[in-house]
């Protein structure tokens, strides 16, 4: 799991509920008392903190457009943060010990999108 879960979305998913996502392959880790003392979970975390948006950790993915479908090819790098894919991102990162500026940073814009009357 820990190959897998190191490939960290080498293709974009077709669906965000998929166990085989890397993320919750990752968050599996975690749950079974894995964390960043381990060279290869760190390796992950590292990979992982390299992709994001708008301080807010991102997948693979190919946004819609109106009217067309993306093309999805061997050079295919669009990197987007989701609503779906991000705390789980963050909270996963939380649980197998970093503690860096940039996850703080996305736990408290997570924080406050969903501290407000909406939220």
């Amino acid at each position: 799991m820990i190959k897998e879960a190191g490939q960290w979305f080498s293709v974009p998913p077709k669906r965000h509920d998929d166990s085989k996502m890397s993320h919750y392959q990752l968050k599996m880790l975690a749950d079974f008392g894995f964390n960043e003392s381990n060279p290869k979970i760190k390796s992950i975390t590292e990979f992982a903190m390299n992709y994001i948006e708008n301080d807010l950790f991102a997948i693979k993915q190919a946004l819609p457009k109106k009217d067309s479908n993306p093309k999805i090819g061997d050079n295919f790098n669009e990197w987007h943060a989701l609503p779906c894919d991000s705390p789980v991102i963050s909270s996963t990162l939380y649980r197998l010990g970093n503690r860096s500026e940039a996850l703080i940073k996305s736990i408290d814009l997570i924080r406050e999108k969903w501290n407000n009357e909406t939220g």
